[in-house]
């Protein structure tokens, strides 16, 4: 997907879309192979059992990836859905615009947001230049928590293999001497 947003009926900062988008409703899904270009966030999650792997993820510009859960979401006579035993492996995460991390979990319930049984992480790339956190989670009626890429690793045992960048790389000139 390639998205700006509907850009007519809505303020210039409103316009968006979500590149990939589950919702509570669904589970056990694959989202696999896909390339995701110019969205406010990349892939949003709301369901349990996804696995999301080899995607490629560009300039999102919230949030590379969402997990969300709000308050008012009513499925399968649950009074409320949390994602739950995801996956998300060898996925490219690229934010390039904005001060926006690159994983943003946010819970709208009183209860915490416990990552180790949300997601499993690992084996990804993230780059995001702009901003110092890589990962912020929270949870309604309670201060967010920010994290630096190797806190999120140490602290929330995630993205163990995973690499994280955070500058551009300089490109080195070459000169071909032979074809």
């Amino acid at each position: 997907s390639n998205s700006l947003g509907s850009q007519d009926g809505s303020a210039p900062f409103e316009a968006s879309a979500k590149g990939i988008y589950l919702d509570g409703g669904v589970s056990h899904m694959t989202v696999k192979g896909n390339t995701v270009i110019n969205t406010s966030e990349g892939i949003q999650l709301k369901g349990d059992f996804e696995t999301i792997s080899n995607n490629n993820i560009f300039n999102a510009r919230n949030s590379a990836l969402n997990f969300s859960s709000i308050v008012g979401e009513f499925y399968q006579n649950v009074d409320y859905i949390i994602p739950n035993n995801n996956v998300v492996t060898y996925n490219n995460f690229f934010n390039s615009a904005g001060a926006y991390p690159s994983v943003d979990l946010y819970s709208g319930f009183g209860n915490d947001f416990d990552l180790a049984q949300r997601a499993i992480f690992d084996y990804n790339i993230y780059f995001q230049p702009y901003y110092e956190f890589f990962a912020i989670q929270g949870r309604s009626g309670s201060p967010r928590s920010y994290y630096i890429f190797p806190e999120w690793q140490s602290l929330k045992s995630q993205d163990l293999n995973s690499k994280y960048i955070s500058s551009f790389y300089e490109i080195r000139h070459y000169k071909v001497t032979s074809y």
